[in-house]
């Protein structure tokens, strides 16, 4: 019986052969098409950071010249400073140094001088009040610290040509704006990821046109017990969730092992990654472990030291990393977790986790009833709620724990990881939650 870790080395070896034999090549796109894609290239700055010297707060600009030398024997609560007003400096405006002995009311983000020395002494240190007013005639000042100029000088964030995004960086909100401040237009990201999620077993309910006018037709097929497929759709939702660039596209098969071998070629041509669900236990007709098992010398079908997802499989299929996932839903989102997830990410270009259980986290105190473990690692989906004064969190079932526990999976912020032959943690009790 294998380890989580041990499988999830597995499966990570999986992503790191397709790197190395994928001809993956990258692409150059605008950055406003980029957001969630991962830089192939890294990213240097086109611009600096103030591109200009500007003020850093809403204020009165003086010359640094007019400061007087004997300042830090001055009390200027009793005895202020007092400076002529000359006029305004905008936003957006021309930059202007003041007249000598004069100051400039200016606006946070107006320009200054870059060759000049000035100081910005913010409104709430003069006599004037904060807010739209007339212009006043003059000033008094009644705390200065020529220290703090309060001028953000230009470049003083980045420079162009300073290195500003690695390869294998993804492009979130953050790193877009920064590259948009900086005048980059277009990057160069990896291709998108295409991912086939494969259904199995002739229990699901094929939604095919075919299969639906079947139904309506009343056909003796139509009045079979079949299962909703929500495995297919929650994948593929949960792959194309990780980043713009992933693209899913959900299949079915019946138990036909012809019919399974020519889908699986066809994807493993068309596609970068299979996954699939169901197929993979003891039974007769589980068509994955038939057909993947003995096609492959480069599959592996076996147990694993969890709960839910106690089956587990994956390999190569003509090159192709294929994932078998086991079939009860409860199990499938556990497994995409701690499994699929990582070999995504991988085959993104970004980093892998180092272990599989290694992820952010956030301490949370238990609410109500978790499952005890069994024998095995119990693995529990929760919701996390961050509405009072520390996190609470629930087990997405309470108690009771069953890997087909579809319609529980509503609202699920993270995982508890329950040691082997625990008995789970008690309400009141802190655990780390692994978020999502």
């Amino acid at each position: 019986m294998r380890s989580i870790e041990e499988h999830y080395r597995f499966t990570q070896s999986l992503a790191e052969a397709w790197l190395q034999r994928a001809n993956r090549g990258a692409e150059t796109v605008p950055l406003a098409q980029a957001l969630g894609r991962v830089l192939a290239c890294p990213v240097s700055a086109q611009q600096a950071v103030p591109p200009f010297s500007n003020s850093a707060m809403d204020g009165f600009a003086i010359r640094a010249s007019d400061v007087p030398a004997d300042l830090s024997s001055w009390d200027l609560s009793t005895a202020p400073l007092r400076f002529p007003v000359s006029g305004d400096v905008f936003a957006g405006a021309v930059p202007e140094l003041p007249p000598p002995g004069h100051a400039q009311r200016i606006m946070t983000g107006a320009p200054v001088p870059e060759d000049a020395e000035v100081l910005v002494i913010p409104v709430e240190a003069t006599n004037i009040p904060a807010g739209p007013h007339p212009l006043p005639e003059s000033i008094e000042v009644y705390e200065l610290d020529p220290e703090h100029s309060h001028v953000r000088r230009a470049g003083s964030n980045i420079r162009p040509g300073d290195a500003l995004a690695p390869a294998g960086c993804e492009l979130d909100a953050g790193t877009v704006a920064a590259l948009i401040a900086t005048g980059v237009d277009e990057v160069t990201v990896y291709p998108e990821l295409r991912v086939a999620v494969v259904t199995t077993g002739d229990e699901v309910a094929v939604t095919s046109d075919a299969e639906t006018d079947r139904a309506r037709s009343g056909s003796a097929e139509s009045s079979l017990p079949r299962i909703p497929d929500s495995n297919g759709p929650m994948v593929a939702q949960l792959a194309e969730a990780l980043g713009a660039g992933v693209t899913a596209s959900v299949h079915q098969v019946r138990d036909d092992a012809d019919a399974f071998r020519c889908l699986l070629n066809e994807l493993a041509a068309s596609h970068d990654i299979i996954v699939t669900t169901g197929g993979i236990s003891a039974g007769a007709f589980d068509v994955v472990k038939q057909v993947a098992g003995e096609s492959s010398s480069d599959m592996w079908f076996g147990p694993l030291n969890m709960q839910p997802g106690k089956p587990q499989g994956g390999g190569l299929w003509a090159g192709t990393p294929l994932l078998c996932l086991p079939g009860n839903p409860v199990s499938v989102w556990v497994s995409f977790h701690i499994f699929v997830d990582p070999v995504l990410r991988r085959m993104r270009g970004l980093a892998s986790y180092g272990t599989a259980l290694n992820r952010p986290s956030v301490r949370a105190r238990v609410r109500g009833q978790f499952p005890a473990s069994t024998g095995r690692t119990l693995i529990s989906p929760v919701r996390v709620n961050y509405s009072g004064t520390e996190p609470v969190v629930d087990a997405f079932s309470g108690q009771r724990f069953g890997s087909h526990f579809v319609a529980s999976l509503v609202g699920l912020d993270g995982m508890v990881v329950i040691p082997a032959g625990s008995s789970g943690p008690a309400e009141g009790e802190e655990v780390d939650v692994l978020l999502l």
